[in-house]
């Protein structure tokens, strides 16, 4: 017999709980691209997992932690939120292990704070993280390194698609006539009308001010952007997610 040995429980978990929960995890996650239908996520990911979780709470969670957590990326990520989902936040060594994994991989990612929920964020607040410590934040460049050119009269430019989407949503610059500049917002009117409306977001009194201000607002790089607001984003531009 090994020196160590593998803790048992009675809960047997689905021999597919991997690939189970790597889908969950990327359906989840609402910066990585996911076509899966909302419906059938719950019904081959979440449905198949209630009795187990009738059985026992604290080894279902105890045995997911074990199958993940080694594994990591969206996988830990789909664990974590299926206890979230399923059973709520708890306070044991399992549930510790999933949402240890959830944020290294956020952060390996590059996920922004505003990608990531509430509670995870509580979750690494109560570890001892500060917003500052999340991810490496780039300094706003000087205008020799990041030069914005100036708007033409009537000129409104396109600076940023958020999804790959052909209706997402887009921002776009321009002067207004009191010579502030604005962004603005053109996205569908809600998901029932896909008919699109504009708005205006933000203003600065330089195109360049606009750009930091847009930069710190979106906090990563959208599916597209102008190549002149690239340099304002403060947070690096998460790598490929496969």
């Amino acid at each position: 017999m090994g020196l160590f040995k593998k803790r048992e429980t009675g809960v047997k978990l689905p021999v597919n709980i991997v690939t189970m929960m790597e889908r969950f995890g990327r359906h989840e996650a609402s910066w990585a691209p996911s076509d899966e239908d909302a419906f059938a996520i719950w019904n081959e990911t979440q449905q198949p997992l209630l009795d187990l979780v009738s059985q026992d709470q604290q080894q279902f969670t105890d045995a997911l932690a074990d199958a993940v957590v080694p594994v990591g990326g969206f996988a830990v990520l789909g664990g974590s939120r299926t206890v979230i989902n399923l059973i709520g936040e708890m306070d044991t060594p399992s549930y510790d292990r999933l949402m240890d994994g959830t944020i290294e991989f956020l952060r390996a990612s590059n996920v922004p704070p505003m990608h990531v929920t509430g509670y995870e964020w509580q979750y690494w607040i109560g570890k001892g993280g500060t917003n500052a410590d999340w991810l490496t934040i780039q300094a706003i460049p000087s205008p020799d390194e990041a030069p914005v050119a100036e708007l033409s009269p009537g000129e409104v430019r396109r600076v940023a698609q958020m999804f790959p989407e052909e209706d997402s949503n887009v921002v776009f610059v321009l002067r207004r006539d009191d010579g502030r500049y604005a962004a603005m917002i053109d996205c569908p009117k809600s998901d029932e009308d896909r008919s699109r409306m504009q708005w205006e977001w933000q203003t600065a009194e330089s195109l360049r001010e606009l750009y930091i201000d847009i930069g710190r607002s979106l906090q990563a790089e959208s599916h597209w952007c102008d190549p002149q607001l690239k340099p304002f984003y403060p947070i690096p531009k998460s790598p490929p997610v496969v």
